[in-house]
This record gives structure tokens, C-alpha cells and sequence, in this order.
């Protein structure tokens, strides 16, 4: 394998900003890195004695996480935290990361996709310090204008687990069935698998998804702050293409642009409840030996958008491969394949990488083979949960206009 380089991912979206009205305290602004909570000038204003219930307005600059660790200052751990947002986001409190003196938030958009770093959010807590028997009325937020940097630097890693509430999907420890999408769902029978000559849906929009035989096909221009224009046409949600035109920047070189691809969300299923999970796969472009691009599963574990396993089956970076930063590194015969393997961050936040060392363009993957493998090497646990597999294309550089097919796809599981 080439040597190694900083890792991508394409969880770090367009920023937005989410604000709500109805104030019951003056705003604690935390500027805070995922590992270093950072006190802010107002802090002392947190310190309320009105225990046991306490409700506020808050605001955050995102990490690259898309998340914040907050100084609440009340010296006391509360029994439990309700954040709750307008707009196009949802707020989440992790509850393991809770203590007397800050807690841990995360913000996802509401298709649970991750936020650009620096990324400022405002949203509404509600603080619990006793167990009563019903939530707190917390205030209801209204929705301001939304503005969004021009230009950053996508960061790649996951967010920790957490409990979620949304004013827009379900939860992420129930994530939903579908997401917003350009059509109606498709209730017809799947169609035959093969290069997709007629398509029944097409979509230029950055996050355009089709709902089809219970799955979404996304053209998931994620990084649209860099990202050129892209195309996707589909047949079904086993027979699609993209047209992408994708530019190397000299100010990221190597960043991912878009993720176009076929997605199964799941209700959170531990990984030791499947006795199998099997994928077949077939794809081809139309210029192979140009650009950068990897044709790979993305499988989020423990809620959408926290953390994130890929699998490359096939992909051209002339130069090198992610993620050169991996605390961990191995290689592993799964299935009857070859992969080398990286590993980075911790229980909450982990970002897991297989790359096939003899790539295949069209395969048969055992991916409960893949977790009982990762699960004995203890880089995940078999009570992590399951809760979308997707299938597609990273796109970095395409050196002009490029086709990027999916010809055959399934997904079965038990």
C-alpha cells in the first residue's frame, strides 16, 4: 500500500446558523475545543440558585466534531439536559460526558449530517437537577435568518453518542426511516440491477435524496462550499449515475467534495443481534485513471452522523491514502479478502477505515464478517449499534467532466 495522509471524511457540511428567541437568560457564548472546554467572560451569569429546573439560550462555535464542550457552571450535575433547536439542526446532549461542571453537545443537520467547524449555533437548554415526572416546558424557539462561512477546511472524525432531540427528525437513537426528499417514495418492486439507461429521477440539488423500495439515493454534494457542479440520475436505488465535475484546490488539496450514493438507515441494531449482513456491488466510471475518488460503504454506528466505518472496495489517489494520522493500523484476510485497516479516536468519537488491498469493481462484501473482526480486535464492541450502511462515491478531483456509475447494488441482513 502507498504511504499514508491526513484522513478525509465527508461528514463536515455547509455552515448554518440556528438561532431561537424567547430568552430566559443572557446567551453563554462558548468558543471550545472538543477536549478543551474554554470558560467564557459572562460565565458567572450561568450560576443560577433557582435549582431544580433551569432554562436558558445558549450558543456554540462548532469544532471539527460539530460538536462543543460546554461550561454550564452550576457546580452540580444535572439529572438530565434538554436541548432543543429551530432551523435545520438537531441538538443532542451526550449523557456520559455530563458533569457538575460542563456537558458535551453536538449539532447535526437534520438530513444527520455533521456541521462545518466554526459553525456558530444558538439553541434552547433546559436544565433538570431533580427527577420529576414529566419534562419541563422549555422555550420555544423561533427561527432566524441562517449565514454560513465561504470557505474551510473539511475535517474528518466522528462525534460522540449521544440522546437527541430535534424539532425536525426522530432522534438519533431512533433514526428515521427516510429523509426529505425531491419525490414521493416509490412503492414498486425494485428494479432489475444494470447500467441505468432511463432514469425515473434526476437532481442537480447539493442534498437532493430519492426515497425508492426503502432506500434513499443521495447525490450528497456534502462539501458544497468546494464542490463543482454534479448530477445524479437513477433508476433505481441499485442503478444510478452521476456526472461530476470536481476540481483539485490548491488551498486543500485532497478534499472530498461529494459522497453520491445509496443509503439503508437501521434502528440502531447491535452489532452481536445480526447473524449476517451481506452486500454485492458493481460500479465502473468513465475515466478510471482520472482523478481521486474511492467507490467505499460508509456504515455510521451508534446514531447518524456519530461515529463512522468505511470499507474502499476500488479508488485512484495517485498520491497516497487516508488517514495517515491512525493511531492504529493492521491487516486482516475478511471473507476472503484482503484489507489494511486504520483506526483513530476513541469509544464516542471513532473513525474506522478498510481499504481492499487488490481492488475489486464489482464484489460480494460479508460486512457482519467485517464487524466480528473489528470486534476482536477491540476496535469496536458487539453492543455498538448499527444504524445506516451506505454505498457510494467519494469524489475529490475528476480532471473534468467524469461519469461515475453504480450498476448492480444489494443489501440483505438478519
Amino acid at each position: 500500500m502507498p504511504p499514508t495522509r491526513t484522513a478525509r471524511s465527508r461528514a463536515i457540511l455547509p455552515a448554518a446558523l440556528v438561532a431561537v428567541a424567547g430568552l430566559v437568560a443572557l446567551p453563554i457564548v462558548v468558543h471550545a475545543s472538543k477536549d478543551s472546554p474554554v470558560a467564557t467572560a459572562n460565565a458567572a451569569d450561568s450560576t443560577v440558585t433557582a435549582l431544580p429546573n433551569v432554562g436558558r439560550v445558549e450558543t456554540c462555535v462548532l469544532d471539527a466534531y460539530s460538536g462543543c464542550t460546554v461550561l454550564h457552571g452550576f457546580g452540580q450535575k444535572p439529572v438530565a439536559i434538554t436541548a432543543t433547536a429551530s432551523g435545520p439542526a438537531m441538538v443532542s446532549v451526550d449523557p456520559r460526558r455530563t458533569t457538575d461542571q460542563s456537558y458535551r453537545l453536538r449539532v447535526l443537520r437534520y438530513d444527520g449530517q455533521r456541521y462545518q467547524a466554526g459553525t456558530k449555533v444558538t439553541y434552547t437548554v433546559h436544565y433538570d437537577f431533580a427527577a420529576v415526572a414529566g419534562q419541563p416546558t422549555t422555550p420555544a424557539p423561533t427561527t432566524a435568518p441562517t449565514s454560513a462561512p465561504t470557505t474551510s477546511t473539511p475535517k474528518p472524525s466522528p462525534t460522540p453518542t449521544s440522546t437527541t432531540t430535534s424539532t425536525k427528525p426522530p432522534t438519533t437513537t431512533t433514526p428515521p426511516t427516510s429523509a426529505p426528499t425531491t419525490t414521493a417514495p416509490t412503492t414498486t418492486a425494485p428494479p432489475a440491477a444494470g447500467t441505468c439507461k432511463s432514469p425515473v429521477w434526476s437532481s442537480s440539488d447539493a442534498f437532493a435524496s430519492w426515497n425508492t423500495s426503502g432506500y434513499l439515493v443521495n447525490n450528497n454534494k456534502w462539501n458544497d462550499g468546494e464542490a463543482g457542479p454534479q448530477t445524479i440520475h437513477a433508476c433505481g436505488f441499485n442503478s444510478w449515475y452521476v456526472t461530476s465535475d470536481q476540481k483539485e484546490l490548491a488551498s486543500n488539496p485532497g478534499s472530498v467534495k461529494t459522497y453520491p450514493d445509496t443509503q439503508k438507515n437501521y434502528p440502531d441494531k447491535a452489532i452481536s443481534s445480526f447473524s449476517s449482513i451481506k452486500s454485492t456491488y458493481a460500479n465502473s466510471q468513465s475515466a478510471p485513471s482520472s482523478g481521486e475518488y474511492n467507490w467505499s460503504y460508509d456504515i455510521w454506528l451508534n446514531g447518524l452522523g456519530n461515529e463512522e466505518l468505511m470499507i474502499w472496495t476500488n479508488y485512484r489517489y495517485p498520491g497516497s491514502l487516508p488517514p495517515g494520522d491512525a493511531a492504529d493500523k493492521a491487516t486482516a484476510t475478511i471473507g476472503g479478502t484482503q484489507y489494511v485497516a486504520w483506526k483513530r479516536g476513541s469509544v464516542g468519537s471513532r473513525y474506522i477505515a478498510l481499504a481492499m488491498t487488490q481492488q475489486k469493481a464489482a464484489s460480494t462484501v460479508d460486512l457482519k464478517a467485517v464487524f466480528d473482526w473489528l470486534v476482536s480486535k477491540g476496535w469496536l464492541s458487539g453492543t455498538d449499534k448499527v444504524s445506516a450502511i451506505e454505498y457510494g462515491v467519494e469524489i475529490s478531483s475528476t480532471n473534468g467532466p467524469q461519469t461515475f456509475r453504480l450498476d448492480d447494488y444489494s443489501l440483505t441482513s438478519s
